[in-house]
């Protein structure tokens, strides 16, 4: 039994990607773990988190016990050294070196922070895509309507589910920022937001642009002609 022990901020930036019931059970596993040396009995993500963590836990407890094992070469080294010293007293010109060097390193580095951080990301049901969506809507005045919500969450998660949850060629990190992209990114819902009244804004630039060029090639048909 130990009374502390070493918890690493990759430990938590692991964790805290893991829903609250998940996150009590991987809290729990670690300290029962580190303090108690009791391993208990967890499944699914859970347990891929804290296998990945537990390689550190144990270099930790390895460390700990080196430190509290006593010095005993050491410790007779120098007592050989003092009675070697004692003999060679009477004799001056004797010369007696005994150099008796004990490096104990025990250096033990687990990248536990890299592996954890590739595994952190889960990806979302479609309730709670169709929920995120909900919010987001709710927060835009409603601009969407009900169909149109449930349409394009369903159009996202088979999206990215047939995908692998990629986003171009690296692996999704924040599926909700992902979501907030998908709808600013929908033409319709991106007119209908710059509108505050509702109704999409039109923009007369490319129209006026279209006929100026029209005004100056027929200008130009004419002094040809």
């Amino acid at each position: 039994m130990r009374e502390s022990t070493v918890f690493y901020r990759s430990f938590y930036e692991a964790i805290k990607e893991l829903d609250a019931d998940m996150q009590s059970q991987v809290y729990c596993a670690i300290f029962e773990y580190a303090l108690n040396f009791n391993q208990l009995e967890l499944t699914g993500v859970a347990k891929t988190v804290f296998t990945l963590i537990k390689p550190q836990l144990d270099a930790n407890q390895k460390r700990f016990d080196n430190g509290n094992k006593p010095k005993l070469k050491q410790t007779i080294s120098k007592t050989e050294a003092n009675h070697k010293q004692d003999t060679s007293k009477p004799y001056p010109n004797a010369n007696v070196n005994d150099n008796v060097n004990v490096n104990a390193n025990d250096n033990v580095n687990e990248n536990v922070n890299a592996k954890v951080l590739r595994s952190h990301f889960r990806a979302p049901t479609y309730d709670e895509i169709l929920n995120c969506m909900k919010s987001k809507n709710e927060i835009a005045n409603g601009i969407w309507n009900s169909a149109k919500v449930i349409t394009e969450a369903k159009a996202f998660f088979n999206h990215y589910e047939s995908n692998g949850w990629m986003v171009g060629k690296n692996k999704m990190k924040n599926w909700e920022a992902a979501i907030r992209n998908w709808m600013n990114n929908n033409s319709k819902f991106e007119t209908q937001k710059q509108n505050t009244n509702g109704k999409p804004k039109f923009d007369n630039t490319a129209h006026y642009q279209n006929v100026a060029a029209q005004v100056a090639a027929n200008i130009s048909a004419e002094r040809e002609g």
